[in-house]
Order: structure tokens, then C-alpha cells, then sequence
């Protein structure tokens, strides 16, 4: 079986999804607060905080559209580079990271403050 990337992603995000939900304190750790980014150092928080979303209706908008889109984009990334599952993966990643740095930003002093959510990556 040849598992794509977008495939990937799509079980990564729904996986960490349901873990979060049923585990409070790794929802808590996984979600984006950049106070706590600020604070403590916890960069992986721009990470981890596009792979969980808030409910299934969040999870599901998030995973049709990338299943929509994401196979054409990486199909195109492949033909068009030898890098290009290297160069999707960093345009996934990339867009979540950089679309959480004006949240960084802004609320990096509020600690209650919290966002999560593919929709970075999925625009990118």
C-alpha cells in the first residue's frame, strides 16, 4: 500500500484529535497558548497545535479540504521536483508554523488565550 502524505497528514491530524479529546491534559500541552510559548520555551506548540481541533465539525472542514486539494498539490510537488514530497512536507508544516506566528504575536502576553487547528496547512 502507498500511503500519500496528504493520507498522512489526514491520520496524524485525526489520530492526535481524538487523543486530545480524550485526554485533557495532552489537549492542554498540544494547544497553541503563546503565553506558555513565551513563558516556558514550548515551541512545539506551533506544531502539535495544528494537528488537534476543536470538535469534529473542525476536524472534518480541516480533513475534506485537504483531502480535496492536497493530493493535486503533492502530485504536482512530485512531478515538478525529485524533492517533492520534501518540499510538501515543508509547505504543510511551514503553513501551520507561520500562520501561528501573528497569534505568537499578538497574545504572547495574554495566558488565556488559546487557538488549534490545521487550517494553516491546509491553506498553504
Amino acid at each position: 500500500m502507498n500511503l500519500s502524505l496528504t493520507l498522512l497528514f489526514i491520520l496524524l491530524a485525526v489520530g492526535a484529535s481524538l487523543y486530545a479529546w480524550n485526554n485533557e491534559s495532552i489537549l492542554r500541552r498540544w494547544v497553541m497558548n503563546p503565553y506558555e510559548v513565551n513563558r516556558r520555551n514550548e515551541y512545539w506548540r506551533f506544531i502539535t497545535s495544528g494537528f488537534i481541533h476543536a470538535d469534529i465539525g473542525h476536524l472534518a472542514f480541516n480533513m475534506i479540504s485537504l483531502y480535496s486539494f492536497g493530493g493535486l498539490v503533492e502530485s504536482i510537488f512530485s512531478q515538478i521536483s525529485p524533492m517533492g514530497n520534501l518540499l510538501y512536507v515543508a509547505l504543510y508544516m511551514g503553513g501551520i508554523i507561520i500562520s501561528d506566528l501573528p497569534t505568537y504575536f499578538k497574545h504572547r502576553n495574554n495566558p488565556n488565550y488559546n487557538s488549534l487547528g490545521a487550517s494553516g496547512g491546509v491553506s498553504s
